[in-house]
């Protein structure tokens, strides 16, 4: 990720993913989660204040650290402990298999060349009654939004 990602679309998706109505979808995504989770596409750290107390640790990672003072603030305010780490360039999970007992994802599935590595990824590092918990947008069937999609993504 170049200057853009990190500087200008990390203040965009911010700032529009941060709204009151963007958090209420959070609080009811988030809702079942429990234990050691794993965020995969961690981004501004906007899920943060919207995990229930029966999260008892949290593992962020993402593909580049965006808006590190922001993130940095809000990592502070978290009711549980968080490790942020950065995905290599291979984009494996560095975790041994069974080791979360949620994985969360939210709008981030749609940004992954390689989905279905992902999806194998996720599996092999939630344990077997573990949750899988995401949120995603769907590809709009009006083809202006639905460029404007592709462009963002």
């Amino acid at each position: 990720m170049g200057f853009y990602s990190r500087q200008i679309f990390s203040r965009f998706m911010d700032r529009g993913l941060g709204s009151e109505t963007h958090a209420s979808y959070r609080r009811e995504a988030l809702a079942e989660a429990r234990g050691d989770v794993l965020e995969i596409g961690f981004g501004t750290g906007l899920n943060l204040g919207c995990y229930p107390p029966a999260v008892s640790s949290l593992t962020a990672i993402d593909s580049e650290p965006m808006l590190e003072k922001r993130v940095r603030g809000r990592i502070e305010a978290a009711p549980m402990p968080v490790e942020r780490l950065t995905l290599d360039a291979g984009g494996a999970l560095p975790f041994e298999a069974d080791r979360f007992d949620t994985v969360v994802s939210t709008w981030t599935l749609c940004s992954i060349a390689e989905l279905e590595s992902a999806l194998r990824g996720i599996r092999r590092v939630l344990k077997p009654e573990g949750r899988f918990l995401f949120m995603e947008h769907g590809k709009s069937d009006r083809p202006v939004a639905a460029l404007l999609q592709e462009i963002l993504n």
